[in-house]
């Protein structure tokens, strides 16, 4: 009798590891990929953040990453679904797209993705300067009172 119960709990521990790898197996083996280029040269936008997060939920992204140094991504995802992805670098406007994955279509290759300068008009710009109220010369130092606010 007990070598039965004990058979009994390595048949159950072993069915369930087998059932947890087959699991993770499954998950992850959706992938996005492509490059991010730079609109005016045509190079690889490096460092760009990613994020990607399910159409219905914009606000609450799935991934996080970055492009590679030649703006190459590769990001793997868990689920089948409909995803946006959208990029944003320092100075460029962002872009973002849309794609899907499914049992039948595991990757996409979003090819070449450009991005483009971020480009705004000042209205005006003002420069304001301050007489230094310590002056430090060769042989003397020099405090100015009137200059002092408090």
């Amino acid at each position: 009798m007990k070598h039965n119960i004990l058979w009994g709990i390595i048949l159950l521990v072993a069915s369930l590891s087998f059932t947890a790898k087959a699991q993770k197996a499954v998950q992850g083996q959706f992938s996005v990929k492509g490059v991010l280029l730079d609109s005016l040269s045509n190079e690889g936008e490096p460092y760009s953040t990613i994020r990607i997060s399910l159409k219905n939920n914009p606000a609450k992204p799935v991934k996080l990453a970055v492009t590679g140094a030649d703006g190459r991504f590769d990001e793997r995802l868990a689920v089948p679904g409909t995803y946006l992805i959208h990029f944003t670098s320092v100075g460029k406007s962002p872009v973002q797209k849309e794609f899907s994955i499914s049992a039948n279509r595991r990757n996409v290759d979003l090819g070449k993705i450009l991005i483009a300068e971020a480009t705004e008009m000042l209205k005006g710009v003002e420069v304001v300067a301050q007489k230094p109220l310590v002056k430090a010369e060769i042989d003397k130092v020099t405090y100015s009172i009137e200059d002092d606010p408090d």
